[in-house]
């Protein structure tokens, strides 16, 4: 069953034609279309994603249900 959702999933996304580049990125609030510099922006972006998460959960902020 896994493998046919699979299957079907990547039917469905394995469109050739869709163009999934970025050329530019507003980085800090300055827009660039350094790749290198777009792809460290999406890095610390995810790097910071679970820390920024646990840091508003310890703060209180957001509470956790632990019967979930």
């Amino acid at each position: 069953m896994l493998k046919t959702t699979w299957n079907i999933v990547k039917t469905i996304t394995n469109n050739k034609n869709i163009n999934n580049n970025i050329s530019t990125m507003n980085i800090k609030g300055k827009l660039s279309s350094n790749p290198v510099a777009i792809a460290n922006a999406f890095n610390t972006y995810f790097s910071s994603v679970a820390e920024n998460l646990l840091i508003k959960n310890v703060s209180g902020k957001n509470t956790i249900n632990n019967n979930d």
